[in-house]
């Protein structure tokens, strides 16, 4: 609430956010232990992410969609709970 202004009623609003966590490559990029995992399944998995520095960058981008590809996913670039599955990691 801002101070000094009126409200006659307070609106609820519902967000529907999507199930569990989605990595993806974004600006400013994203870091987080979970990258590191992610990069590290990738890597195993044969798709290079030049090294795991826990950074979603463009070498991390660049392996995922490779690994959708030869999946048969939709190359999204997305990391959320089809490709984790994929890749034998939990993104909890």
């Amino acid at each position: 609430m801002v101070p000094r202004v009126t409200y006659s009623a307070l609106v609820v609003v519902t967000l529907n956010l999507p199930a569990g966590a989605i990595y993806r490559y974004a600006s400013p990029m994203i870091s987080s232990p979970k990258i590191g995992v992610i990069q590290q399944a990738l890597t195993d998995a044969g798709f290079s992410t030049n090294g795991v520095d826990s950074t979603f960058g463009l070498d991390t981008l660049s392996a995922v969609i490779a690994f959708q590809n030869a999946k048969g996913s939709t190359p999204d670039g997305e990391v959320g709970a089809k490709t984790a599955a994929a890749l034998g990691i939990s993104l909890t």
